[in-house]
C-alpha cells in the first residue's frame, strides 16, 4: 500500500512529537501536550503550520526552535 503525503507528514508529525515527550490527545490527534516544570506546553499541528500556546514566552520560543529544527530535518 502506498502513503499519500499527507499520511507521511502525519507520521513525521507524531513522531517527532512523541520523541521530544510530549502526549498526543487522545481525542485529536494534532493536539500534543507536554509539562515541563509548572509549565505546559500545548501544540497544534496543521497541514503547513504549527501553533504553540503557553503562558511563557521563553518556553514558546525554546519550543519553537527545537521543532522547528527537527521538522526541517525530516522533511528534507
Amino acid at each position: 500500500m502506498v502513503s499519500s503525503y499527507s499520511d507521511d507528514i502525519i507520521i513525521i508529525n507524531l513522531k517527532i512529537m512523541l520523541l521530544n515527550e510530549f502526549q498526543i490527545n487522545e481525542i485529536e490527534k494534532y493536539i500534543y501536550m507536554k509539562n515541563v516544570n509548572k509549565y505546559c506546553v500545548i501544540i497544534c499541528l496543521f497541514m503547513d503550520d504549527m501553533l504553540i500556546l503557553d503562558n511563557n514566552d521563553y518556553m514558546i520560543n525554546f519550543t519553537n526552535k527545537i521543532l522547528t529544527n527537527k521538522f526541517r530535518h525530516c522533511l528534507h
